[in-house]
């Protein structure tokens, strides 16, 4: 399986996020990748990182999940679309699989919430989900979920994965060295490959 990492900038408005992400998605399938990872809450972008992130509309989401699939199957591409998304227990950071018949797989919502995340009202998701595409087993992880719970890398990888999915945010840091050896950590500890990709 061939992964490409969208390391893509910060959108400016949730119109921004979904033109990127369709963009990306048309250079990964040109590159022959069979999935594409974007980071976390690509659309409308993450709340409480410096930039300003417009109020959530429940329906520019659905619409961002839609056309998604609509170009995924179009493209013949799979994706992991991380998502602001509100249900009936409040706003969640979630990242999405989409096979490349359009089709969603489920996803995986961030269940260890850091408590400057709290005053923006992202509630911590419950369960984790394995997923397989092309034979290919794996987990996602959201941000710090990989720096600070390792726990959560090795669920998947117990299970079966040989890749897990780090779609993440992080700006400038006092010790970027730190976040490095975190992902070669996970990565060894359990055997597998370990897939971050940050703004």
């Amino acid at each position: 399986m061939k992964i490409g990492l969208a390391q893509v900038r910060f959108p400016k408005s949730a119109a921004e996020g979904i033109e990127t992400v369709e963009n990306y998605m048309k250079q990964a399938a040109e590159e022959g990748c069979n999935l594409a990872c974007f980071p976390e809450s690509i659309v409308p972008g993450l709340r409480g990182v410096g930039f300003e992130v417009e109020t959530y509309n429940h329906e520019i989401q659905q619409n961002t999940l839609y056309r998604v699939k609509l170009l995924a199957k179009q493209l013949k591409l799979n994706v992991i679309l991380p998502l602001e998304w509100r249900d009936e227990l409040g706003m969640h950071l979630t990242a999405f699989v989409i096979d490349e018949n359009g089709k969603e797989l489920g996803y995986q919502t961030k269940n260890q919430i850091d408590r400057a995340e709290d005053q923006f009202g992202y509630k911590p998701g419950n369960g984790r989900q394995l997923f397989e595409i092309n034979g290919v087993k794996f987990g996602i992880v959201i941000c710090h979920e990989g720096w600070r719970y390792p726990e959560t890398v090795r669920w998947a990888a117990i299970r079966g994965a040989s890749i897990v999915f780090h779609p993440q945010f992080t700006g400038e840091v006092p010790d970027p060295k730190f976040y490095d050896y975190a992902m070669i950590a996970r990565s060894t500890e359990n055997g597998i490959y370990f897939a971050s990709v940050n703004v």
